[in-house]
């Protein structure tokens, strides 16, 4: 679980952002849990979902004079994402 101090926001970013920001920010798995207390399930949680995708041709590189990633293409990198995560995973992968 995130500690959010009150009046605060929590962003979630995903794994290319990760990727391109060189590991400075750290993707994290997006899981929702129910909180175990009453009151605290009583109060309202707001979730927006922004999904940005690139042309598939525009190439992902990693910031920094030292980066962790070799530089690869949206499309590239989103099929790599859905061999790995998506509906027709490679079970081998996973």
């Amino acid at each position: 679980p995130v500690c959010c101090p009150a009046e605060s926001l929590v962003v979630n970013i995903g794994d290319l952002l990760q990727r391109v920001s060189n590991d400075k920010w750290v993707s994290t798995p997006h899981r929702v849990v129910v909180p175990e207390a009453e009151a605290d399930r009583s109060r309202p949680r707001y979730s927006l979902v922004l999904f940005q995708i690139l042309a598939a041709d525009a190439v992902m590189q990693s910031v920094g004079s030292d980066p962790k990633y070799p530089a690869v293409t949206q499309g590239e990198y989103l099929m790599g994402h859905f061999k790995r995560w998506g509906r027709n995973a490679d079970q081998s992968a996973l």
